[in-house]
């Protein structure tokens, strides 16, 4: 299957107020090499009131988002869709793009009028690099370096991490460049991480992560939140429809080196998954208590800041 890595750059972070400006996108074969790219900007529409930060980070003016050069919001949504569409089934990448670029894309074809589903139907799939690359930075520390944030802590912020693992990303906030730096990101899984890429690239598809559910007795659960991510060991228990799985945590049981099954009325500890959520998920402990202690293994852990 081939790849679409994109993002958008907007004029604030509510996909019901605000509007895509700059939307890019870089098409690839399943070796990550590239088979086409596409650009394109928008006007402001004439009813939204762009934030004043987004602005600061993008780097563009008034003059910027009213130039006649650029394409009616109309115009750039529909080309948007007949580009992506000539490239699917695919499976769609962004960098924090659940909680962001995706919704400001579904928000945008719904507005004119497109069905909005684009990267999860039709036989395409969806995930978010950022997780990949949270996870590798936890479960493969020697392969991605986080970046430093201004407190002196781990960060994963794009124009901070690219850099920070070989990628000239002058540019940063243009959509085109923040996909180049995406891509670079997601090589360096792939070549050091392979089995991760591999899981990562799985779990695109909610049926893949329903069969996992059904399949796995005990698995590692990763849960990704802003500032920190949990870390767990779990075991199914269930589900109430088709989206969503509980599972208790049994994660001090297995630190403590207890790796029996318990009576599971005695764990009032329970997690509840979305597939194809912000999670990552991989097959049976495969680390010691001991180790796993010494890694940070616990319900509220963050990765260690980096070193140097």
């Amino acid at each position: 299957m081939s790849f679409i890595f994109y993002d958008t750059e907007t004029t604030g972070t509510n996909s019901a107020f605000d509007q895509i400006l700059q939307f890019a996108a870089i098409t690839t074969d399943a070796d990550l090499n590239e088979v086409n790219r596409f650009e394109i900007r928008s006007r402001l529409l004439p009813y939204i009131v762009p934030s004043p930060r987004a602005l600061q980070v993008t780097g563009l003016t008034i003059d910027d988002l009213l130039d006649e050069g650029h394409h009616s919001h109309y115009e750039m949504v529909c080309e948007i869709r007949r580009t992506l569409g000539r490239h699917c089934p695919a499976m769609f990448v962004g960098y924090n793009s659940l909680r962001f670029d995706e919704e400001f894309l579904r928000q945008a074809f719904y507005q004119c009028l497109h069905p909005p589903y684009l990267t999860n139907t039709g036989g395409s799939r969806r995930a978010d690099a950022l997780h990949l690359i949270r996870a590798a930075a936890i479960l493969h520390p020697d392969a991605i370096k986080p970046a430093v944030s201004d407190k002196g802590g781990a960060s994963f912020k794009l124009d901070r991490l690219a850099p920070a693992n070989g990628f000239n990303h002058f540019n940063a906030h243009d959509a085109l460049a923040d996909v180049e730096a995406l891509i670079h990101l997601c090589r360096i899984v792939r070549d050091r991480c392979p089995e991760l890429w591999a899981r990562f690239q799985k779990f695109g598809s909610k049926a893949a992560v329903e069969s996992f559910l059904r399949r796995e007795e005990a698995f590692l659960l990763l849960e990704f939140h802003p500032v920190s991510t949990g870390r767990y060991v779990v075991t199914p228990i269930g589900s109430n429809n088709a989206n969503v799985a509980y599972c208790y945590d049994l994660t001090e049981l297995w630190l403590s080196g207890w790796l029996r099954r318990p009576m599971l009325a005695s764990l009032p500890i329970r997690r509840r998954l979305t597939s194809n959520a912000r999670f990552t998920m991989a097959s049976g402990p495969t680390r010691t208590p001991a180790s796993a202690r010494s890694a940070g293994w616990n319900r509220s852990a963050s990765p260690p800041p980096p070193s140097g």
